[in-house]
């Protein structure tokens, strides 16, 4: 998912300035596709680092 991400902004396959509205609905919108990819990466690097027995909570 990771790799391909840039990849499929490019192909506008992902919409990152929604993709951050779902995750983050109190944020403002990213004002860029750059910015909101960025996000979305951090996102998901942080996601991924986090280990399998740590409880998330339902909401952001």
């Amino acid at each position: 998912m990771m790799a391909n991400l840039r990849k499929d902004v490019a192909l506008q396959l992902v919409d990152p300035i929604l993709e951050c509205a779902k995750l983050y609905p109190k944020q403002a919108p990213y004002p860029t596709v750059q910015g909101a990819t960025a996000a979305l990466y951090a996102h998901y690097d942080a996601a991924r680092k986090r280990s399998a027995g740590v409880s998330v909570p339902d909401f952001f």
